[in-house]
């Protein structure tokens, strides 16, 4: 995730935008799994 979240820090839209939409793909199931954790 922290390579992730580097490039995502660097100039240049073109990949930057699909990679915020993975990031926030990714970040959805991780909240989706620690809220089947904490039941």
């Amino acid at each position: 995730m922290d390579h992730l979240t580097w490039l995502l820090n660097q100039p240049g839209d073109d990949y930057k935008y699909p990679l915020k939409i993975l990031r926030t793909i990714a970040d959805a199931s991780l909240a989706t799994k620690t809220e089947q954790m904490k039941t």
